[in-house]
């Protein structure tokens, strides 16, 4: 099965069939462009493409194991409807918003907390090496306080660093397994950092395809099942939950959209627009606040973590250092005195 590429190169990609379709090239030619002038991994996309056409499929089919699932939904909105262009367009929207939040995020963080674990470790390496030798040249009752914590502090990390680091690594593959499952413990890890960006992400791009969908003519179930045919367990309930207010005879796309899944600010505003009508029109200003709701979390979230771990990382540093330049000190003084 393929692979994603690359968010970058997705967007890369899509830009490239967008430029191609503008110009009015149908979607089997710029497959076939792909497959034979193509860089690298495009000729295979290309290829992909060219089957799923051959086969009676979409364009948006062949390049649903290459994109990621919010682009493929959107392009594939697009496509079902007419509007290939349109997708393409949301597609690249959905994976710049992505980029932006998680991939933003992780770049911000990622310096900080490589300095974090470094400052840990040289506190373990201390504690191991350096603390044992002047021990022998000091008894420990002898030591300052700042001196003592240091120590303590690098036995600890020496000790349970590792069970620390796998327990991380646990709550880090925790997270990644259970934020697009469904179940009646997920909601209450809703709004928890990360679970609450991916429920905007989801929110957003609903919103946006469904707008699109509904503008060119479709109905607002038909839009929500071709949504949700792709749709991880997590949204896919969300939508379910949707359908069956909509076959229960409500009109006002805020009672539609009740499900949950969008915050309840935003779902509050999506009811006083959805008395307005215009559902097309409704649901994508909704999307727009989504997102933009989505971008002010993210930025507060690098801000704030990068803040603090900085801070952190500097606290550590001055209590390592300087309970061991303390210790040398205090060393030669002592030495000094006989």
């Amino acid at each position: 099965m393929a692979k994603s590429i690359p968010k970058l190169k997705q967007v890369a990609l899509l830009e490239k069939i967008a430029q191609l379709s503008k110009a009015g090239i149908h979607q089997r030619n710029i497959a076939v462009q792909l497959s034979k002038y193509g860089h690298g991994v495009e000729k295979e996309i290309g290829q992909s493409c060219l089957d799923a056409i051959g086969s009676g499929q979409s364009f948006s089919h062949g390049l649903e194991h290459w994109i990621s699932i919010n682009a493929y939904q959107s392009l594939s909105s697009g496509e079902a409807v007419g509007e290939f262009v349109r997708g393409v367009q949301e597609a690249i929207e959905a994976l710049n918003v992505d980029e932006a939040s998680t991939g933003a995020l992780f770049k911000v963080l990622i310096k900080p907390i490589g300095g974090l674990g470094a400052i840990l470790g040289i506190s373990a390496l201390l504690s191991k090496y350096a603390y044992p030798s002047l021990l022998k040249q000091l008894p420990i009752h002898r030591w300052g306080g700042l001196s003592q914590f240091s120590y303590d502090f690098g036995l600890f990390w020496l000790n349970y660093g590792v069970v620390v680091i796998v327990l991380t690594i646990g709550l880090i593959g925790f997270v990644a397994l259970t934020i697009s499952k469904n179940g009646n413990y997920r909601k209450a890890f809703d709004n928890l950092p990360f679970y609450k960006q991916y429920r905007l992400i989801q929110s957003a791009n609903l919103l946006s395809s469904v707008a699109h969908q509904t503008l060119v003519g479709k109905s607002l179930k038909e839009s929500l099942l071709h949504y949700q045919t792709s749709s991880s367990a997590y949204l896919s309930a969300h939508i379910q939950t949707m359908l069956n207010t909509l076959g229960g005879g409500k009109s006002n796309v805020g009672d539609i959209f009740n499900s949950g899944l969008l915050l309840d600010e935003e779902h509050s505003t999506l009811v006083l627009l959805g008395e307005i009508g215009k559902t097309p029109e409704t649901l994508y200003k909704s999307a727009l606040i989504h997102r933009a709701k989505l971008l002010t979390d993210v930025n507060r979230l690098k801000t704030w973590g990068d803040n603090i771990i900085k801070i952190g990382v500097g606290l550590i540093a001055f209590v390592v250092i300087g309970g061991l330049l303390s210790l040398i000190f205090n060393i030669a003084m002592n030495q000094g005195a006989f």
